[in-house]
């Protein structure tokens, strides 16, 4: 679970809240992609990562293309070790 990663920051990072907001989405995104078969929710932290604004490169689409092409090659690397 990524739950807590989620959740509101204590007051005093508030002012990372932006950063900790993107942060939280690729991990997302990192994670349910990598387990497979969660394709809607993928999407829908493809969609919350891109409206950040303090990451721009990361937010646009060649950067969510990256991140994906990135975590899948991940993937078939270890299934290739097995």
């Amino acid at each position: 679970h990524y739950a807590a990663l989620l959740a509101p920051l204590p007051h005093a990072l508030a002012r990372r809240s932006d950063l900790a907001r993107v942060e939280s989405s690729v991990l997302a995104v990192t994670c349910l992609r990598a387990l497979g078969g969660v394709d809607r929710q993928v999407e829908s932290h493809v969609f919350g990562l891109k409206k950040a604004q303090t990451a721009a490169w990361i937010a646009s689409d060649e950067g969510c293309l990256w991140l994906l092409s990135a975590v899948d090659d991940v993937v078939d690397a270890c299934r290739q070790s097995r």
